[in-house]
């Protein structure tokens, strides 16, 4: 290109524009995929938030008779954080595994496990934990919130 412009002529060379213009499409794809990364995650927050809301109240009266028979606001602290988060890890890989089938039996739903690494699995993991122990502490709250009679009575 240079020796050709230095000889006089004007020249085009279209692999250096291809390369910018893939480059383009290359940062509206990667744009495109966090912005699903944060609706998959909105979504999944909310579905789980209404979730373990409909378990932990289900399981509040259980909690309470922990409380009666003189559990720690620690220990139930704990117990809840170990249980519910057992729970989300075991969600997270029937989700995985629903994701892995998808991709193997080709159904209508598009193949993004291609666009995953190993770090995206392992950070999805680790937001879906650290959301579920913000659903906890504040479940939590509301348990140690009321006392053990008034909360039996459902008032």
């Amino acid at each position: 290109l240079n020796s050709i412009e230095g000889i006089g002529f004007k020249a085009f060379y279209p692999a250096g524009v291809e390369q910018d213009y893939n480059l383009i499409f290359i940062i509206i794809t990667k744009l495109q995929f966090i912005l699903n990364m944060i609706i998959v995650l909105l979504i999944t927050y909310f579905v789980s938030y209404y979730v373990l809301k409909n378990i932990m109240l289900s399981k509040n009266k259980d909690y309470l008779v922990f409380r009666s028979f003189g559990a720690t606001k620690q220990t139930l602290n704990n117990i809840i954080k170990i249980e519910f988060s057992i729970l989300a890890i075991f969600g997270y890989l029937l989700a995985v595994l629903f994701v892995i089938v998808n991709e193997i039996n080709g159904s209508f739903i598009p193949k993004y496990l291609r666009f995953y690494k190993v770090i995206d699995f392992i950070l999805l993991l680790a937001i879906l934990i650290a959301l579920v122990l913000l659903l906890i502490s504040r479940f939590n709250k509301k348990i140690f919130s009321k006392s053990v009679i008034t909360s039996m009575n459902g008032e």
